[in-house]
Formats: C-alpha cells, structure tokens, sequence
C-alpha cells in the first residue's frame, strides 16, 4: 500500500470513527431523558457495525459531489426510501457544506411514541432519524457526508414552553424560527400534508406542526399522534 492510500484509509477511519462518536452521544441517556422515562437502546451492535467499516475502509473512495448541482434554491437527490430516490431543496450554505430540506414527507411517525411530556432530545423521532432513518435510507459513502449539527432547542414563541437542552444530530426536523426563515410563505411551505415542527406546543403533550394549507399551528398536536409527517433536514459536505 503506497503513502497516498495509506493517507486516504487514514482519513477514511478518522470520518468513520466522528460519526460513530456523534451517534453515541445523541443518544446517551443523560438526566433530561431519565426524567421523562424516556428509553433508548443499546448501541453495542451498532458500535461493533462501525468498527467493521473502519477495517474495510480502504475499500470505499467517495468522490465530489458536483458543486454546481448543489447551489441553494437546488433541488438533489440524497439517499432513498422504499426504494425510491429522496428530493431535497438546498436552502443553505457555509462553505463545502450545505443544509438540505426534504421536499416532501419521508414517513408518518409520532414525534413521540409515549404521551408524556417531551421534547426535541428525549422524543422517539429524533431517535428514529439518526438510527433507523439513517441506516436505511443512506449508503456507506452517503453517511459520512452528513455532518454532525448543534441544534438549539428554542421555546415555542408563543407559548413558552421549553424546547430543552441543545443536541448533537446528523438529522433533524426544523423548528418555527428555521421554518419562517428558510420557508416564510404558507405557499412556500404546503405541500397538502402536516408536518411536525421541533418545538414543544403549548405544552410539552403537544408539538409545533406545518398545517396542509402550510399554516404554522404553534399550539401544537399531540405527540404521540401516529400520522404525524417527518420532513427532516440536514448538513451535507459535498466536498470531502
């Protein structure tokens, strides 16, 4: 094996062993999590899934995505789903990397599968989207481009009621302010299906949503409600 390969696996274990270090910590029970009774698995097998990819790196080369494709106001195709290619809209940028937004539902799951009170870093959705999302929508090359993000858990505006402590995601749903910011028209956000927000409603039993007609519904559905629409976003590096 030549320097340059060995350079290239290097860096290849490197980005394999950032992503199994982001999902461990979305989803270590912290104290907020143990309060709302909230239940998260064990990530042993996963762990052990990632340490295989680690030793077979060498065999996976990810190319550039082509930059011209990925300019905001875009619209890609990023991973698949029932096997069927998944659209998203670019709506944002910071340098190679690139915030995209499905431009439709991608499921219908409850933001949470317990009625309690919860919100963005103890509900079952956001376990669903980094785990089980992740892992069958996307490839091995198509994961490690999806970058880490910081997301603020804001209060819902009107209501008050608080959005938690901040989260480290691969994938996540918008919340009001980001929603107003990168969709600020009912025409601009309809897509004739609801559509959960991250904010809490006027309590935490309920949950921000997008109406059919694209109307913000800030007092919120319950969160258990299994019909619920799941249009995620995320970061996306288009150059490695």
């Amino acid at each position: 094996m030549d320097n340059s390969t060995q350079h290239q696996t290097s860096e290849q274990k490197t980005r394999l062993r950032d992503y199994a270090d982001t999902i461990a910590a979305a989803y270590a029970p912290g104290e907020d999590a143990e309060k709302t009774g909230a239940e998260f698995t064990s990530l042993g097998d996963r762990e052990k899934e990632i340490e295989n990819e680690v030793h077979t790196a060498e065999k996976f080369t990810v190319d550039d995505l082509e930059s011209e494709d990925w300019e905001v106001g875009s619209t890609v195709t990023f991973g698949t789903r029932d096997g069927e290619p998944i659209h998203w809209h670019v709506i944002d940028k910071q340098g190679q990397l690139r915030m995209i937004f499905a431009d439709d539902v991608i499921a219908h799951e409850p933001y949470n599968k317990m009625y309690i009170d919860t919100y963005w870093g103890t509900c079952s959705l956001r376990r669903w989207l980094n785990k089980d999302f992740i892992q069958e929508s996307f490839s091995f090359q198509e994961r490690i481009r999806i970058t880490n993000t910081r997301v603020e858990n804001r209060r819902n505006p009107r209501w008050e009621s608080a959005g938690g402590p901040g989260t480290v995601d691969k994938i996540f749903v918008l919340d009001i302010e980001e929603v107003e910011k990168y969709c600020p028209t009912d025409e601009s956000r309809k897509i004739g299906k609801w559509w959960w927000l991250r904010n809490p409603g006027s309590g935490l039993l309920s949950v921000a949503c997008v109406y059919e007609d694209g109307t913000l519904y800030d007092y919120g559905i319950n969160n258990n409600y299994t019909d619920g629409g799941v249009r995620p976003a995320m970061w996306v590096r288009i150059k490695q």
